[in-house]
């Protein structure tokens, strides 16, 4: 959740608290911004059953971010969802490597 926050705000890095141990200058990754975006296309089209089953399995407050259709940031990668056979994605950074 993080890695997108930071993403979305256009910081360049992000600081976490993980099991009591912290993390700074963490870089964002791009890749799971475009993971999230997944994530949540898929649950969105899951069944209205399904989404409620999910939702109990998955009821912990940082798995919120993937039930919310509001867009935090895009990663603008795999616009077409070809991936894997598309182009490759820079991981900490935009555009595309060469």
């Amino acid at each position: 959740m993080f890695t997108v926050l930071a993403f979305a705000e256009q910081h360049n890095k992000f600081a976490i608290n993980v099991q009591s141990a912290s993390y700074k200058q963490l870089p964002f990754s791009r890749y799971r911004v475009y993971c999230l975006e997944i994530l949540r296309e898929n649950f969105a089209n899951l069944s209205d059953a399904s989404q409620k089953q999910t939702r109990k399995i998955l009821s912990f407050p940082d798995a919120d971010i993937i039930f919310s259709a509001d867009s935090m940031a895009e990663s603008n990668y795999d616009i077409e969802r070809q991936a894997p056979c598309n182009q490759s994605i820079n991981v900490f950074e935009n555009g595309v490597p060469e």
